[in-house]
């Protein structure tokens, strides 16, 4: 593996993102950034052997800054949405930032996404990583998180996420990736095709909530049981 690390544009505050790619011995890399622990670019053999990049970004840093989509971001301290920024812990309420209109999405007003980590090149790995404090958001205990990322010979990317407090607390990390398999700048994923091993999902209400409910996939546009164009029935 090689790791190479070069500026990458500054924040509106003037701090400085940096980029680190990471190449293996085949040639195909993954770019990241500490802004957001983000994935950039994922280049990857096509079934011709021609390097693509499949991962959706930014233009700059400057533009991923405004941004609202999390491309390729981690979001924290907790992915997705929490029901009116609310959750008891021990028998204590605790009310979180609003961002999604009565609900608490992907950490709140400046989740994780939105933060620049810290960044250390461990042999063939690269690791982001930051603390969290108490009251972030919302959310208890001081928490140190870390996020490793790296690709092996076989083009694989992998990912490792890693966090401890010093008080009880709720975490949920992710990476918020966006792909299209044709390569990031081919247009719309409509005519690309999908299979899925599952027959069932779960009902989502009004607000993008969970219900609790788990429904059959069968009749519904859901239903990739057998390969299917992404556009088809959506």
């Amino acid at each position: 593996m090689n790791i190479i690390c070069e500026p990458f544009g500054k924040l509106s505050d003037g701090r400085e993102a940096v980029l680190y790619t990471i190449t293996n011995d085949s040639g195909a890399s993954v770019s990241l950034c500490n802004y957001g622990a983000s994935v950039v670019s994922i280049n990857v053999p096509d079934k011709d052997g021609k390097l693509l990049d499949v991962a959706l970004w930014s233009k700059d840093v400057a533009a991923q800054e405004v941004q609202t989509a999390c491309f390729g971001a981690v979001p924290g301290r907790f992915a997705n949405r929490i029901g009116k920024g609310k959750f008891t812990l021990n028998g204590k309420d605790y009310q979180l930032y609003l961002n999604n209109g009565e609900n608490h999405l992907h950490g709140g007003k400046e989740g994780f996404d939105k933060k620049l980590w810290n960044a250390s090149v461990q042999e063939d790995k690269l690791v982001f990583s930051r603390l969290s404090p108490d009251g972030e958001e919302g959310y208890p205990g001081n928490l140190m998180s870390s996020v490793t990322y790296s690709m092996d010979d076989d083009n694989q990317l992998l990912i490792e996420y890693h966090a401890i407090s010093d008080a009880d607390t709720v975490i949920n990390l992710t990476n918020h990736t966006y792909f299209n398999l044709s390569g990031h700048d081919s247009g719309c994923i409509c005519d690309q095709e999908l299979k899925l091993y599952s027959t069932q999902f779960t009902e989502n209400d009004t607000g993008c909530l969970t219900t609790g409910n788990i429904l059959d996939m069968e009749g519904t546009a859901l239903d990739f049981r057998d390969w299917k164009a992404l556009g088809k029935d959506i």
